[in-house]
């Protein structure tokens, strides 16, 4: 499913990707666990669980990353 982005020139691949993961790890509760205890991951999932809210850094951090990538050819 998330090769749809990748081949259709002008649609984004990103939120493709985030659904075959989101039904991914609903199917598979080792890599649900394995999400909530990452250490990158983790504390991320967790306060977006139980706040429903993204830090403002990491906002921040995510729209820097796609600037860089649409500015680089």
């Amino acid at each position: 499913m998330s090769y749809v982005g990748v081949a259709l020139p002008g649609v984004l691949g990103i939120p493709f990707i985030l659904l075959t993961a989101y039904f991914y790890v609903c199917s598979s509760d080792k890599m649900y666990n394995w999400l909530l205890n990452h250490r990158l991951f983790g504390k991320l999932l967790n306060d977006f669980s139980k706040h429903k809210t993204v830090p403002l850094r990491f906002k921040l951090f995510v729209i820097s990353q796609l600037w860089v990538s649409i500015s680089v050819p």
